[in-house]
């Protein structure tokens, strides 16, 4: 007679090759060999049946969860919201409100000399308050979609919970850039105390440099007399689709006469629709908008919110993150 571990380890294979399209064979199959290498007699003519017997003897709840946490990693990095692009990630331990200074400069270091003794520094730049808060649903699976052979209601319940996440952080994002909040020292993002506004002229290629030199431009101010370059290398030109092809123009021409390491890339984003403006953004690691997640957990969970049975299961997902501005100085503002 087959153990139960034994059980486990088959059900979980069939799960993940099942949802990944890798095998095709049906849920029957699985049940009913369960209950023949466990000495439980198959019913026929009662599916229903067979079906409880099976759940009697494996922990399917636990081996149907752990496969959807692995299947909806796949949906998350499938899919498609530009604010991955040009975004910082970092981890936060606990729910704590927590500073950050995720874009900084040490001064650069005095020469020493024989004997001499060395000078104390500290870290220069602005400070942000990130404080994880938890997003969450429940949703009811039922027990035709766990054990119908057709798998693309799974898939499509997966892609829903990837996909309503990322548009929820997108939109976070994107209003911090159109809403323009108070952020450091009670002045907002885009101000021309952070010298990161440009008053548009109506042409693309001088409002690009214009923004161009104000990025390059920004420092950080060690003491009154003392200021340290950032060298922010900008990266992204973030753009509504109605001003897309005068930013491929403008851009795929500044893009023949510089390194590689200066290229810029166009981020088309359909959330500025209507926008009168667009948006210069650094590359990483001087990204001015940042996603906190807990232990750096990037990607929904699910968890079961009740025992499975025959009527299917209710599970929740969730993901503890927090969306902040946690600098001016790589990102320009145009309009």
């Amino acid at each position: 007679m087959t153990s139960a571990v034994s059980l486990q380890a088959t059900a979980h294979k069939f799960l993940a090759e099942k949802y990944k399209g890798i095998s095709t064979e049906s849920f029957t199959s699985l049940v009913n060999d369960g209950l023949q290498r466990s000495g439980v007699e198959i019913d026929v003519k009662n599916k229903r049946q067979n079906i409880q017997a099976y759940l009697n003897l494996v922990n399917f709840e636990t081996i149907f969860v752990d496969t959807l946490n692995n299947l909806l990693i796949d949906k998350w990095s499938a899919t498609s919201e530009t604010w991955r692009i040009w975004v910082n990630n970092y981890s936060l331990t606990d729910f704590k409100p927590t500073a950050v200074t995720a874009v900084g400069v040490i001064p650069k270091p005095e020469l020493i000399p024989i004997h001499g003794t060395y000078k104390r520094t500290d870290l220069y730049g602005e400070v942000a308050f990130a404080k994880l808060d938890t997003y969450g649903n429940l949703i009811n699976i039922e027990r035709q979609t766990v054990f119908s052979d057709d798998i693309s209601a799974i898939n499509s319940i997966l892609s829903g919970i990837a996909s309503a996440y990322d548009r929820q952080i997108g939109d976070k994002i994107y209003s911090l850039l159109t809403e323009n909040p108070i952020a450091f020292d009670e002045t907002p993002i885009f101000d021309s105390a952070h010298k990161n506004q440009v008053a548009t002229s109506n042409d693309f290629m001088t409002d690009l440099g214009s923004a161009l030199a104000l990025m390059y431009g920004q420092t950080i101010d060690i003491n009154a007399a003392e200021k340290e370059e950032v060298r922010i290398q900008p990266k992204y030109v973030i753009v509504p689709p109605e001003k897309a092809l005068s930013a491929a123009k403008v851009v795929g021409e500044y893009n023949k006469a510089v390194t590689e390491q200066q290229l810029l890339v166009v981020i088309v984003e359909s959330r500025l629709t209507g926008f009168d403006g667009w948006f210069l953004a650094c590359d990483n690691p001087f990204a001015s908008i940042s996603l906190f997640t807990l232990r750096g957990a990037l990607v929904p969970q699910i968890f079961t919110s009740a025992v499975f049975n025959l009527d299917g299961l209710q599970v929740k997902h969730r993901l503890d993150y927090d969306v902040r501005a946690t600098d001016y100085r790589g990102l320009v503002r145009v309009n």
